[in-house]
């Protein structure tokens, strides 16, 4: 069926159909090609991307192609799901995808994404992430309130109103960093185009030996230190080594220098309970039934392993100890009261 529908819409004949984590791809014989789920976005979003998209491929081949279907559309629907076709250009590299790479690769994707935004003051980014996060805080906070009043408790439920108190309290904390940040610090910053929560899957890698493919589909503006935080918070996920962390960092800054003020971004960034508060918003604001018990159990998890997280952050200081100088010091002193 997609055979038929891909030279329908575009006119392609398929040679071969591949899947990549979760995309589906096709190839003819002259190229490689994506489908990307256009998920709940508006056109005015997907839009900008598409021109963010064209620019960075003039110094970045592997930044994908749109492709528009012969009635110029911008997606069609393929198992019930809007999605849009983008060409791939498969460049070979020698490199053997090691933290090095990484750290260069994307530092490189950052410098070019520069140039479309001039510097802007560095209160911006300070008051986007704060007021985002304390705007995403009240929500759930109203949430807790409500559920407290239910009459009865479904066990999502009640880890909610056991755990919530301790990631208000840990969300917070990170907002006063972002908040303590000195005035001398907060000059001027350039933005770029950053992803929505960068990890290695964030770019997809077709081929063994290949560079990695930057699809648009979570592309944002923001600070450039809004990936390296995500990146380092994956890392220490996985276990990561200090040496794997250190090169990453090392190898990025080799190409763009990460200043005073982007590295108390990051520290507050890594101190932000990303994972729960995202979790919880599915289970609540989108009533995402279906997977509560996989859900509640990789939560149940995550708050084992908040101990870990706290002494790997509180480690950093050991790789950077310039720029962790400012770690608040009930983290440095492991002075974490658990419920």
């Amino acid at each position: 069926m997609m055979q038929r529908m891909v030279y329908d819409y575009y006119g392609l004949y398929v040679e071969e159909q591949f899947q990549v984590g979760r995309y589906t791809g096709f190839a003819t014989k002259d190229a490689n090609y994506l489908f990307v789920p256009e998920s709940q976005e508006n056109t005015s979003l997907w839009e900008e991307k598409l021109q963010w998209a064209q620019v960075m491929r003039q110094g970045d081949q592997t930044v994908a192609l749109f492709i528009p279907s012969i009635q110029k559309n911008r997606s069609i629907t393929l198992d019930g799901e809007k999605q849009l076709l983008f060409q791939l250009y498969v460049e070979k590299t020698r490199d053997d995808g090691t933290e090095e790479y990484n750290g260069s690769e994307l530092a490189t994707f950052h410098n070019q994404g520069m140039v479309m935004f001039p510097p802007v003051s560095s209160e911006l980014f300070v008051q986007r992430w704060s007021e985002w996060w304390e705007k995403r805080l009240e929500q759930l906070e109203n949430w807790y309130q409500s559920v407290k009043t239910k009459p009865a408790f479904s066990l999502m439920d009640r880890w909610f109103i056991k755990t919530f108190p301790y990631y208000l309290g840990m969300t917070e904390n990170a907002i006063q960093c972002l908040k303590a940040i000195p005035v001398h610090e907060r000059t001027e910053e350039a933005g770029c185009i950053s992803h929505f929560c960068y990890t290695p899957a964030a770019w997809v890698t077709i081929a063994p030996n290949t560079r990695p493919i930057k699809l648009p589909s979570d592309w944002l503006y923001d600070h450039p230190t809004r990936d390296i935080a995500e990146w380092m918070r994956y890392a220490m996920e996985q276990g990561y080594s200090h040496t794997q962390i250190e090169n990453f960092v090392q190898s990025y800054e080799r190409h763009n220098q990460v200043t005073s003020f982007g590295w108390d971004l990051i520290i507050g960034r890594l101190l932000f309970p990303y994972y729960y508060l995202e979790q919880m918003e599915q289970t609540y604001l989108r009533e995402n039934i279906g997977t509560m018990e996989e859900t509640l159990y990789h939560l149940e998890q995550s708050w084992e392993k908040e101990g870990t997280r706290l002494e790997q952050i509180a480690s950093l200081k050991e790789i950077f100890p310039y720029h962790f100088q400012k770690l608040p010091d009930w983290l440095l002193g492991r002075g974490v009261s658990f419920l």
